[in-house]
């Protein structure tokens, strides 16, 4: 089971925080760890788009801004994907052929996965196996 922490994204700033998940390495201790150093999925996705994508990685930023400030946002862009009976919010932030996939916190949205329009599905199942993964992690910190 993977060990998870989280950091804020520095670059959303609004009244609303925007944190990404930061999965660390089976041997870490999230104590010991200087999470501004650990690259999260954030920060991960933004490394691994080629250039074309540049674009439309700040036009997903653009978005993300626009809900930390609590500006209205369409269903194209911004789009609520909680399955029925779940207690958990998810959400799905698109810009062109690039989706994030985030969860509801205190005060703002963690960001969980970063994907592409060609690969929604299997992204959507890998972003609620690791948001399961996450709040089962959480739970286990408090027992």
């Amino acid at each position: 089971m993977p060990k998870f922490t989280t950091k804020v994204i520095e670059e959303i700033v609004g009244r609303k925080r925007y944190e990404q998940l930061v999965i660390l390495p089976d041997n870490a201790k999230p104590t010991s760890i200087d999470v501004k150093k650990v690259d999260g999925v954030w920060d991960l996705y933004e490394k691994s788009l080629e250039a074309k994508y540049k674009g439309s990685l700040n036009g997903l930023a653009a978005t993300m801004n626009r809900d930390a400030e609590m500006q209205p946002l369409s269903s194209e862009k911004f789009k609520d994907i909680t399955p029925k009976g779940e207690t958990v919010k998810e959400y799905e932030i698109k810009y062109q052929d690039l989706r994030v996939y985030a969860i509801k916190i205190d005060n703002g949205k963690l960001i969980v996965l970063g994907g592409y329009k060609n690969s929604q599905k299997s992204d959507i199942s890998r972003f609620r196996s690791l948001k399961r993964q996450y709040l089962e992690s959480l739970n286990r910190k408090t027992d």
